[in-house]
């Protein structure tokens, strides 16, 4: 401890202009050893770090990952640190306000066009919640305000890709970060693909169900407008949802989000792809007792599937017993002549189908598969 101690001394006291090429690695030394540091030491060395950083030139990216390997970024994750020793949790409504002595950091993270200040400006966003409900203002002005596409001169791509990375969001960040992304929504080219994908998997969380701020027309705006893939992302995070919610899955399909579906659910050619019906069969498979009913809401987007694997998931929840004429709508849609099937697995469950709805038996592709699985 003690020579931790001293040599923060020593580093307070070198110049600046010394301190500046070891600044991302002085800045990585104090985040290990903050702790043991006395508030007005670690804050000296805070300062003379940051300060010394406006001088270095940088020809990184400005992004998340940089942040790890930039003063400016290291800084700002010193500086949260320092705000949860005062603010250990933060709740809707808190607006506390940074502390007296944090404010002057913050301002300069908030204030700054650095490479270092936008680098620390992406790392904080990362915890863009708990920093809104600590101080909704700067955060506001700060970040949220440059995460709108519209302000072009001020938009700042990368707060996004830390936002997205493992975004949280409730009813009040909502309220005042739903403009903005909305916009970037339309606009998802502009940020990060390493992130984009998580976009529309937080615009359904947020949009189902739909009295949480967003309106089901203005989900079906935002879903017509996405690229194939990134609302193949959406229909995952609908399955993400049914799974996650267990042996209520049937209850949250009819009454929450199997009618939200029918209306914000995209019609045209964009939500008509194999990779979406890859998601959205599979979503299927995820709501229970209401798999019938789920199954009639999917079909009319459902393909032909590369892979068939979907004949071990029916299976393995004993579909073809239960919903027999479900389950062949299901198979006849995704298990095309050209899919790549175990075929030892056909037998078994087109004769538990034809059990329980015989009159597929006459159909001719069901008997096409039979002979198939006959082979």
């Amino acid at each position: 401890k003690q020579h931790k101690i001293n040599t923060a001394k020593i580093l307070v006291s070198m110049p600046i202009a010394s301190l500046g090429p070891l600044g991302t690695l002085v800045a990585q030394w104090l985040e290990k050893s903050r702790k043991v540091l006395g508030k007005r030491q670690r804050r000296n060395l805070w300062e003379n770090i940051w300060t010394a950083s406006l001088d270095e030139e940088w020809d990184g990216n400005l992004d998340y990952d940089e942040t790890l390997n930039q003063a400016g970024g290291i800084l700002a994750s010193v500086l949260l640190d320092e705000l949860i020793e005062y603010h250990p949790s933060a709740t809707a409504g808190d607006n506390t306000r940074f502390s007296k002595a944090l404010r002057p950091y913050f301002e300069l993270i908030g204030n700054g066009n650095s490479p270092s200040a936008k680098l620390a400006r992406i790392c904080l966003s990362a915890n863009l919640l708990y920093l809104f409900r600590v101080d909704q203002r700067w955060t506001e002005d700060a970040l949220i305000k440059r995460m709108d596409i519209k302000i072009q001169d001020r938009f700042e791509a990368g707060l996004w890709e830390g936002y997205l990375w493992s975004p949280r969001i409730h009813d009040d960040l909502l309220e005042v970060l739903k403009p903005s992304f909305l916009r970037i929504l339309e606009n998802l080219d502009c940020i990060s693909k390493r992130v984009a994908e998580n976009a529309p998997k937080l615009f359904i969380s947020i949009a189902v169900p739909p009295d949480r701020g967003v309106s089901t027309n203005e989900a079906l705006t935002v879903l017509q407008n996405l690229t194939p893939e990134n609302l193949a992302a959406a229909a995952e995070m609908l399955k993400d949802l049914l799974s996650s919610s267990g042996d209520k899955s049937p209850v949250l399909w009819r009454e929450t989000i199997g009618p939200w579906f029918k209306k914000a659910w995209p019609k045209n050619a964009n939500a008509k792809t194999a990779k979406i019906s890859a998601k959205l069969a599979s979503m299927s498979l995820a709501t229970g007792s209401a798999f019938s009913e789920a199954v009639d809401a999917v079909e009319g987007y459902l393909q032909p599937e590369k892979w068939g694997d979907i004949l071990s998931r029916i299976k393995k929840l004993n579909l073809q017993q239960h919903y027999p004429e479900a389950s062949w709508k299901l198979i006849q849609r995704v298990i095309g002549e050209e899919t790549q099937i175990v075929e030892r697995e056909l037998p078994e469950i087109l004769e538990e189908i034809a059990r329980g709805y015989p009159a597929v038996a006459n159909e001719p592709y069901f008997q096409k598969l039979q002979a198939r699985g006959n082979r």
